[in-house]
């Protein structure tokens, strides 16, 4: 009847779905109860089903194969299942070996064993094939009918579905659970679309209204952002699921697919606005759920949900309120920095780190965005107060470091205008002083104290009027200021947080004269090129600078306090010279008397305040090279002087301190202030020898080797001077004049000599001398005298021409000398 019916009207596909659900039915059944080894009746009923699908094939047109997909859907899904099932049973019974003694074991054993064995494998090799037999069969018959029979494939669709969950239930062992868990979802996500297709078109135009309602009616298919969300809330269930059997590979799996998924349709989403709201509210809600249900949660799963939330949050603003200006949503980033801050104070299990990372991020943003738009309107909006939220919420927080460095971040951005100026500093100095309360470290004091400082300047020049009306005028507060910070230093207990306030206003005290003594000395120098004139302001301005250091050195003497009034005193003396119209020289004469006093100071404090004697000394010497710097370019009788009166200070330092070097310097000091004394006067002079100037320098040479020479026991008993030093120098000096002595020779053959009997006295003076030092001393200094002797006898016949008729008979002369020293008792005088 089946061969007879193939050729009337339908009766093929009934025969065909007959044949099949009969088959399929016997097939299932007799499956239950299937053996590790192959069951051939069932197999022969399988093939038999195969040949009628073959059959049904060519009694169909081609183009109506489709009808057929379900049935070879059914064919391969119990191809499938019958391989699963035998599969299974051969893994729960496969024969456990029991320990037994070795002798029981007879040959018949062994060898049933190894037949068991190989039945079992041919067994699972056939189960395998079988099940990609029927994986096909089910992939072609979804592919016959997914075209034109919508229904068939989505039957289709479900039995591989049915197939895949089965495997998930039932796992082989070894047998990779991703790999069921991809293919499931994968068929399972093709049920939206073969459901669509079922339904009528006017089904479809009712659940496309939201289209409309979401600004998507040009392209429905966004609506696939919301719609398919589901599949992403099943794959978290499923992660889930696994999590809590303990399997956290395929958890893992399941999350990421469920990710993918969820970024591929917040992609699409991202055409229809209102399409992605709803999505990314989906995600947030969906990954919140799945964080909380994964106690204890991760960091990056926390701060992910948690960024999320932020995004969530942010777009759906814009599209609520599309085009907000920038001060809306700055002030909308500042209220959501305010809520992550505040939450991180109340939040646990790990969500208060999140909460504390995004809003320390949001107040970079929002600080970002605040520095922008103040910067197009010149720093002169109000809205530069909002950035003190920052360091508010974070006092508020105890986080001290963090405040800190948010309000000197957020304080400099209130500047641009009086108000908020005044505002902005005023709230600076109350949070940190806040802070300082609460952590009680220096840092935060000297904070505290610095915008302290900042508010009390500002409230002097926007309140008090006309005062003060130039920038001179700031000198004179600055001073007034430093000395307030000081006279708090001095007044405040020793105990506590005051100790602390104490310590940061002497700091700032110590900046502030810095600062204003190098600005002072910078106002000197302006003064003195002539781009300002004289002003009573700097007077008083450098007064106050010493009242101010006397007040914070008074009864607690320190070197510090000798250079900062030093300083003062000078700056005071170039601006008192210039009122008076004096110039430089005149400053560099009252410098070296400044240097002078110092060193009586020294001198007379030396036993009640030993502690600055040392910084009195330098000072000396600082003033000392002060006045010899602001004398440069000056020659007149005043700078000889003031050159022996900074060596004379020199040597008095050195006598004092036990520093020779100095004293080297001192004694060079006098000797070239001395003939700095000499040139100007030879410059004076008007003559036709030029060779004289050189004798006169060489007299006052020889004059400065006789006081060293014969003086120096004196000047060690009187002035500490060392004796072996002094004849030493005048050694040197001797040796000046000599040179002095030879190289006007080469003048007076050219020009002649006007001093001759000064210089040949003078000659004589160093022939004696080196002769007299040779006595008791080196035979060297004798050869010196005699060489000098000769040289005298040059010099002679140099300097007066009349004596030429001797050069004929010098050897004579030579000799008869010779003669004369050689009968001399030399030993005799020593």
């Amino acid at each position: 009847l089946l061969q007879l019916g193939w050729s009337f009207g339908g009766w093929p596909t009934v025969a065909i779905y007959g044949g099949v659900a009969g088959c399929g039915a016997l097939l299932l059944r007799q499956g239950r109860t299937v053996e590790r080894e192959a069951n051939w009746p069932l197999l022969l009923i399988n093939f038999g089903l195969g040949l009628l699908l073959l059959r049904g094939m060519t009694a169909v047109g081609w183009e109506a194969w489709g009808q057929l997909g379900l049935a070879f859907g059914i064919y391969g899904a119990v191809w499938v299942w019958l391989g699963q099932r035998v599969l299974s049973s051969a893994v729960v019974s496969a024969p456990v070996e029991e320990d037994r003694p070795e002798a029981a074991e007879s040959e018949a054993e062994t060898g049933a064993a190894a037949a068991e064995t190989k039945i079992e494998i041919n067994s699972a090799r056939i189960a395998l094939w079988s099940r990609r037999l029927g994986q096909g069969l089910l992939v072609w018959g979804w592919l016959m009918a997914v075209d034109g029979w919508p229904l068939q494939a989505l039957l289709v669709s479900v039995l591989g579905l049915g197939l895949r969950i089965d495997r998930l239930q039932n796992p082989l062992p070894k047998r990779p659970q991703r790999r069921n868990l991809l293919f499931a979802w994968a068929i399972a996500l093709q049920f939206p679309f073969l459901i669509w297709r079922l339904l009528s078109p006017s089904l479809q135009s009712t659940l496309s209204a939201p289209a409309g309602w979401l600004a998507t009616a040009g392209d429905p298919d966004l609506l696939l952002g919301i719609y398919l969300y589901p599949y992403v809330v099943g794959l978290v269930a499923i992660s889930d699921r696994y999590y809590r059997r303990s399997i956290p590979n395929v958890a893992r799996f399941s999350e990421g697919l469920a990710v993918l998924m969820n970024a591929l349709l917040t992609a699409i989403s991202l055409w229809a606005p209102a399409v992605l709201v709803v999505n990314l509210i989906a995600s947030t809600v969906t990954a919140f759920m799945a964080t909380l249900r994964r106690p204890p949660a991760a960091l990056w799963r926390i701060a992910s949900t948690h960024g999320l939330a932020l995004v969530t949050v942010l777009v759906t603003i814009d599209h609520r309120w599309p085009g907000l200006s920038s001060p809306r949503w700055m002030l909308i980033i500042f209220g959501l920095m305010a809520v992550n801050l505040l939450a991180s104070h109340w939040l646990r299990a790990g969500w208060e780190r999140s909460a504390w990372f995004y809003g320390l991020g949001l107040a970079g943003l929002a600080y970002a965005q605040l520095w922008d738009y103040l910067l197009s309107h010149d720093f002169q909006s109000g809205y530069s107060l909002l950035g003190l939220t920052i360091p508010l919420l974070l006092t508020l927080l105890r986080r001290g470091r963090w405040s800190l460095l948010a309000v000197g971040l957020t304080a400099p951005l209130t500047l641009g205008a009086t108000t908020t100026r005044l505002i902005g500093l005023g709230s600076a100095t109350g949070l940190s002083a806040a802070n300082g309360y609460l952590r009680q470290r220096l840092p935060m004091m000297l904070v505290t104290v610095g915008f302290g400082l900042g508010f009390t300047i500002s409230l002097i020049e926007d309140v008090l009027p006309g005062f003060p009306s130039r920038y001179d005028q700031w000198f004179g507060v600055l001073a007034g200021l430093t000395a307030a910070l000081w006279g708090l230093w001095r007044w405040l207990p020793h105990s506590g947080v005051a100790e602390l306030y104490r310590t940061a206003c002497d700091r700032w005290g110590f900046v502030l004269m810095g600062g204003l003594l190098l600005t002072l000395s910078v106002e000197a120098g302006v003064l003195y090129v002539g781009w300002r004139s004289p002003a009573i302001t700097y007077t008083v301005a450098l007064l106050l600078v010493m009242g101010a250091i006397v007040l914070r050195f008074l009864g607690t003497p320190r070197p510090s306090a000798v250079f900062l009034l030093g300083w003062a005193v000078e700056l005071l003396g170039a601006e008192l010279v210039a009122a008076s119209q004096g110039d430089l020289l005149t400053l560099a004469a009252l410098t070296i008397g400044f240097g002078a006093i110092a060193l009586a100071l020294a001198s007379g404090l030396r036993s009640r305040l030993p502690v600055l004697t040392k910084s009195l000394h330098v000072l000396t010497l600082l003033y000392g090279l002060l006045g010899l710097l602001l004398r440069i370019g000056y020659f007149s009788p005043w700078t000889g002087l003031s050159l022996l009166a900074v060596a004379l200070l020199g040597l008095e330092v050195s006598r004092q301190s036990r520093w020779p070097w100095l004293r080297w310097l001192g004694l060079a000091g006098i000797t070239l202030g001395w003939y700095e004394l000499v040139i100007y006067q030879l410059s004076l002079a008007t003559g036709e020898h030029p060779a004289d100037g050189l004798v006169v320098l060489a007299a006052a040479a020889a004059v400065i080797m006789a006081v060293y020479r014969f003086g120096a026991a004196w000047l060690e008993g009187r002035l500490a001077l060392p004796e072996v030093e002094m004849i030493a120098t005048a050694h040197i000096h001797w040796g000046v004049a000599t040179v002095l002595m030879v190289l006007s020779g080469a003048l007076v053959y050219e020009s002649g000599l006007g001093l001759l009997w000064p210089g040949l006295g003078l000659g004589l003076v160093l022939v004696l001398y080196a002769l007299l030092q040779g006595r008791g001393g080196p035979d060297l200094w004798v050869y010196a005298g005699l060489t000098a002797l000769v040289g005298w006898f040059v010099y002679l016949r140099l300097s007066m021409p009349q004596l030429s008729y001797v050069d004929t008979g010098w050897g004579v002369v030579a000799c008869g000398f010779a003669a004369v020293f050689f009968w001399l008792p030399w030993q005799r005088p020593g």
